[in-house]
């Protein structure tokens, strides 16, 4: 999924952001409390808040969807979009 000037993937191990300039940040599967789909935005939060949360614009919503029930993830997922 492209997202602004990053690419969002969905695989797994877990979910990455890699930005144009090749940074690259990771959540594994273990390390995420939960995904929050939003009226606007969907927000991956981890578990520890030392970690990084990574934000998804609502527009992949469906791939977002798909991906989780793919990879068996669906138990992570809280929708408020609605």
């Amino acid at each position: 999924m492209k997202h602004n000037n990053s690419i969002i993937t969905i695989d797994e191990t877990g979910i990455e952001n890699k930005e144009e300039n090749e940074t690259s940040s990771k959540l594994y599967w273990d390390a995420i409390e939960y995904i929050i789909i939003n009226k606007y935005s969907i927000c991956i939060l981890p578990k520890n808040f030392a970690h990084f949360a990574i934000y998804i614009e609502i527009n992949a919503k469906n791939n977002v969807y798909k991906a989780l029930k793919k990879f068996n993830k669906l138990d992570l997922l809280i929708d408020n979009s609605i």
